[in-house]
């Protein structure tokens, strides 16, 4: 659908900014089209009346490819440095899964921080730069005698939430929040166990019903990362054709 953007919308006439027109038009569009939407634009939103009913519309259905081999974007990869045994696991299987995709070595940067604490901080510079289309984050953070690994584990979730929301691009939580250090190497295992034949494919994906470990959380974040910046393209193109 295409709508005119009137200064004023809603009762009383109130001056609204374009900008801010076109945002509630990104967010109002889109839902209708997926809910299949059969009821009545609100008052005087885009000069429609309450009265003008929107037509019967078939229901959309979008998911992001992670196997597109047309990804020509740059990723950046924030690891933390402490438990760097396990960290360092999941960095490999980050690295290992983007390059099955067809993503090159120099569309990917790496940034090591001391700690997972530090994630948030530079992944919201990071950001803040547009240069990168995803940012993997990556970190282990074990239980110990005090809750201190409970504040971290808070913190830095709401943080990353917070950092996509205001950049709009997926900012990916690949922090292990673990009780044990065996659980943390469950959850981090190399590449060449989990694919001994170095491909990724349906039948040597690892079974995490029944086997002893339940994958690397680096291979599974990147994959989710390549989806979702697949998805954000998607809903740019749609859009465009909106506005």
């Amino acid at each position: 659908y295409s709508f005119s953007l009137p200064r004023a919308i809603g009762r009383g006439g109130r001056e609204k900014e374009v900008d801010s027109i076109r945002k509630n038009l990104v967010y109002l569009v889109p839902a209708v089209k997926t809910a299949g939407y059969k009821g009545f634009v609100p008052s005087g939103l885009c000069g429609l009346s309450s009265a003008t009913p929107l037509p019967p519309i078939t229901n959309m259905i979008f998911e992001g490819d992670f196997h597109n081999d047309e990804f020509r974007y740059q990723f950046a990869i924030v690891v933390a440095k402490f438990n760097k045994t396990i960290t360092q696991r999941l960095l490999d299987g980050a690295l290992w899964r983007l390059k099955q995709a067809g993503v090159s070595e120099r569309q990917i940067d790496v940034f090591w921080v001391p700690g997972s604490y530090e994630l948030p901080a530079l992944a919201d510079s990071l950001a803040a730069t547009r240069r990168y289309k995803a940012i993997i984050c990556l970190g282990a953070v074990i239980k110990g005698e005090t809750t201190h690994d409970m504040h971290i584990n808070q913190s830095i979730s709401r943080h990353f939430i917070d950092i996509s929301r205001e950049y709009r691009i997926p900012v990916m939580f690949g922090v292990l929040t673990c009780n044990t250090v065996e659980q943390a190497n469950a959850r981090s295992v190399a590449v060449e166990q989990l694919y001994p034949s170095g491909r990724l494919d349906a039948q040597n994906a690892p079974d995490k019903t029944v086997a002893a470990h339940l994958g690397n959380k680096g291979v599974d974040c990147a994959e989710a990362a390549m989806e979702m910046v697949d998805l954000f393209q998607q809903i740019d193109e749609m859009e465009s054709d909106i506005i």
